[in-house]
């Protein structure tokens, strides 16, 4: 059977690249592939999903087979005001083994006491990192990264949560975890 290229959506300009159902490339001199993929700021690329390692099916090549890229996962924005819990859920057949995990300031005003954070997995939701005070995160932009783990096994669900609420006008975020997600 022949492979067929459809477009769907399109949202592209003249000088960019879209491929994939909804891509938008609506920046100058860029490129989105994948389902979604966005890519607006000039001189960027967005390549939607998540970068897998694949699994060993008896391949002689490893170099070529199983090569990958770090993977990078930010939650949507959360507020930092309030104790909440936000959980990712990664596609069956994988895990994510976190090597960081942070937190990235999207919008405050106001700050005057910092959020307590904390970091796990289905089952521990402070499995990765207990419950710790932050610092420095007052205004949009700032960021707070942990990489002193609890653990580095394999997981197929992460939570990151706001155990102590921040004292602020408005102090929002967006959670991240970078590792490697492998095929298993």
């Amino acid at each position: 059977m022949a492979n067929k290229f459809v477009v769907q959506d399109l949202r592209v300009r003249a000088d960019s690249l879209a491929l994939g159902n909804l891509a938008e490339a609506s920046g100058s001199k860029v490129v989105a592939l994948g389902y979604a993929a966005a890519a607006r700021p000039a001189a960027v690329w967005n390549i939607a999903g998540l970068p897998v390692v694949r699994k060993d099916m008896g391949e002689s090549d490893f170099v070529l087979a199983f090569g990958g890229a770090q993977c990078i996962l930010l939650t949507r924005v959360v507020s930092l005001k309030t104790v909440a819990e936000v959980e990712v859920t990664f596609p069956e057949g994988t895990l994510f083994f976190p090597d960081e995990a942070g937190v990235i300031v999207t919008a405050a005003t106001g700050v005057g006491g910092q959020p307590t954070l904390r970091f796990g997995f289905s089952g521990n939701p402070a499995g990765l990192l207990a419950p710790t005070a932050t610092s420095g995160l007052g205004s949009a932009g700032d960021r707070q990264r942990f990489q002193n783990l609890l653990s580095a096994g394999g997981r197929g669900s992460l939570s990151a949560g706001v155990t102590s609420a921040a004292s602020a006008t408005l102090l929002n975020g967006r959670f991240y975890f970078k590792g490697v997600l492998v095929e298993t």
